[in-house]
């Protein structure tokens, strides 16, 4: 019968250690978290002792969470867990030598004629900066180096789980060691290219997957966990990977949902290694159609949801102009843009070709999870050639204290050889009780506080843009 142990305590260490697990075993199986967060299970071959044994499982992470650690005896008699100890206090050279105190030591010092060798008893260590008893005396300084007949005892080479188990016969059995982990880390990197014309797009998206957990990982199966998963209290550059054409290809990874999140299972084993970073195609689609946006916010309100109770019946509130003119790239994640699943946050960088046909980086944008079937907006910077003025031209008082007419002109100027659309977003920033009274051109309400004037502005030329809001309170 299966049984999944938790370890809940961590204690001291057993009596001496009577196995040790070898490095590398079977059925490794990784889920890395966009949290910096990993959950590691390994399925394991254990000699059993009947009654009471020690083990030790060696190649664990080194910044595994010990209250995490679970084992789940996948054949034979279940196995009780009595004690574990996580030892963590890696070999290094202050320890050796903390180690050997009370033991001979061999040292040696340089001069000007080579290197001399000398014999003692180490008595103390503090930063590399022994303390030895030899025939000549006590030695107080700071040698070339040490030479040690063999490692003291006590010492780990690798993060270690020493376990107290107790089993119901000898024999083998097979076990699912799993745990949590610090360390690693995974996020979405999409690269867009963008085709003449500025109407399509083909799209790449890659995982970038970061292991600074302390272990190889051999042949793992990996699994992709993305959304906002909560955890009790106690995001290096990517490498660029684009290609010129894209060709059609099996995807690598198989999406699925799980709870409220969605998990992309990698269809091969990969090896992961330690410090190192990795990437792996997560998803193309070429000939995505895009949309070019371009928004004028002339008073920079956008994005503001609050208004402003203490000066809202000041003229001069809203009045300084923005002259920039932000562009942006859209499309839908549908089937119908050959895309169609949930594409996890990540960095968006798009490129274009120029007349030499190479590719220059033009923008990038971060985006959020974003679900099947929802618009994803990515702005790249803002135009060079389009120029926004805005400029307050009228503010009335008409019930002071209570009815204030507010009237704007927006000069838009378009320095293309084409004439363009942009949209003119106004917020409506001094309160909630507004109306318009007066306007040159329609307007869409985008929400209780914003209206956005999409509106055509003719190559080389400029369209003004006029309206005028009443607040009451």
């Amino acid at each position: 019968m299966r049984r999944c142990l938790t370890i809940l305590l961590v204690l001291a260490a057993g009596a001496g250690i009577s196995h040790a697990l070898p490095a590398q075993d079977s059925g490794t199986m990784i889920t890395v978290y966009n949290q910096n967060l990993a959950l590691v299970r390994q399925v394991r071959s254990i000699p059993v002792e009947k009654g009471d044994f020690s083990y030790r499982f060696v190649d664990v992470a080194a910044k595994i969470d010990p209250t995490s650690v679970s084992l789940e005896a996948l054949s034979g008699p279940p196995l009780t867990i009595l004690e574990q100890n996580y030892a963590y206090d890696l070999i290094n050279s202050e320890k050796v030598l903390q180690k050997s105190i009370g033991l001979p030591i061999t040292f040696f010092e340089k001069d000007n004629t080579g290197e001399k060798r000398f014999e003692g008893t180490l008595l103390a260590v503090s930063g590399g900066r022994p303390v030895i008893r030899t025939k000549e005396g006590i030695y107080i300084g700071t040698p070339s180096r040490f030479l040690l007949p063999k490692l003291p005892p006590g010492l780990i080479m690798k993060p270690t789980l020493l376990w107290m188990l107790r089993g119901r016969e000898r024999g083998t059995e097979k076990a699912a060691l799993s745990y949590l982990t610090g360390g690693m880390n995974w996020k979405a990197n999409y690269v867009l290219s963008l085709a003449p014309g500025d109407r399509k797009v083909n799209l790449t998206g890659w995982v970038t997957v970061d292991n600074q957990c302390g272990v190889t990982f051999q042949d793992a199966r990996l699994k992709l966990l993305a959304g906002d998963v909560h955890r009790a209290a106690e995001r290096r550059p990517p490498m660029r990977l684009m290609t010129k054409a894209m060709a059609e290809s099996a995807p690598q990874f198989k999406e699925h949902a799980l709870f409220e999140y969605h998990l992309y299972t990698l269809q091969r084993p990969t090896t992961l290694q330690n410090n190192e970073t990795k990437q792996i195609e997560l998803v193309s689609a070429p000939d995505v159609p895009v949309k070019k946006v371009y928004i004028y916010d002339g008073a920079n309100m956008l994005g503001r949801s609050s208004y402003y109770y203490g000066s809202r019946s000041s003229r001069d509130l809203g009045v300084p102009s923005n002259t920039k003119v932000d562009v942006r790239l859209e499309f839908k994640n549908n089937k119908a843009s050959h895309l169609g699943i949930p594409l996890p946050a990540g960095t968006v960088r798009v490129f274009k070709n120029d007349t030499d046909g190479t590719a220059q980086f033009i923008g990038e944008d971060s985006i959020d999870h974003t679900p099947k079937d929802e618009m994803v907006r990515i702005k790249l910077g803002e135009a060079f050639d389009i120029v926004g003025q805005r400029k307050e031209t009228s503010f009335h008082v008409v019930s002071y204290g209570h009815v204030y007419d507010d009237s704007f002109e927006i000069t838009l100027r378009n320095h293309k050889d084409e004439a363009v659309e942009v949209r003119v977003a106004e917020v409506l920033y001094r309160w909630s009780n507004w109306k318009i009274i007066a306007k040159s051109d329609p307007y869409q309400k985008v929400d209780a506080q914003t209206i956005v004037f999409p509106v055509k502005v003719p190559a080389n030329g400029e369209k003004k843009v006029t309206y005028t809001v009443q607040y009451s309170w």
